[in-house]
């Protein structure tokens, strides 16, 4: 198989920690693209131009960071007894609310990045930018730490590890205390000390 990845996309990441977490390392070679020049082997895999993309020993091509994360947490790999599906509707609540975060977050700097920091007061920057703080702050009030880890955590936690890289000035450790301890016990595994920004 092959991962078509970024050093820079959360969602990327999102899938290579899952690739971690679950041991599939010899089996997953990881193909470095840029996204944002037409990459030829990227388009060949997802026209739509987006990263991740999975490429199966098959040839079929599976985009969208969640699809992947779900492709590969169903594979066998070195560690077959850890299962990072979500199971609870409190599982999937957050999971949804994590993956949300990723887009806002993304789409903000990017829209920054191609349009200037302007972009933050228009209508539609400072929509989204609300729409990030009453998600954290709504994951701050209901986060509890459990000694198992699933997909809605890892997509959360590299959420907010995004928006500590690309939007410093939001200060989530500083302001949502209860996130800022869930995620330092599990920013510590292996699989995200190596995938770090």
């Amino acid at each position: 198989m092959k991962l078509l990845l970024n050093a820079t996309s959360p969602y990327a990441r999102f899938a290579r920690i899952v690739m971690l977490e679950k041991g599939l390392q010899s089996q997953v070679e990881l193909v470095w693209v840029d996204p944002w020049n037409n990459d030829a082997s990227l388009l060949a895999a997802n026209p739509v131009g987006r990263i991740p993309a999975l490429i199966m020993d098959n040839n079929a091509a599976i985009s969208e960071s969640l699809l992947i994360a779900q492709t590969l947490n169903g594979l066998e790999g070195e560690n077959n007894k850890l299962d990072l599906s979500t199971k609870t509707p409190a599982e999937v609540s957050q999971l949804g609310l994590a993956i949300g975060l990723m887009d806002m977050s993304f789409h903000s700097v990017i829209n920054e990045k191609y349009y200037g920091d302007e972009m933050r007061n228009t209508y539609l920057g400072e929509r989204r930018w609300q729409a990030m703080v009453r998600t954290i702050q709504q994951l701050n009030q209901t986060i509890t730490s459990k000694p198992d880890i699933n997909l809605a955590d890892i997509c959360l936690a590299v959420a907010l590890d995004y928006i500590d890289f690309r939007i410093p000035e939001m200060e989530v450790n500083k302001h949502f205390a209860q996130l800022a301890v869930w995620r330092q016990n599990l920013i510590q595994r292996p699989s995200f000390a190596t995938t770090a920004y």
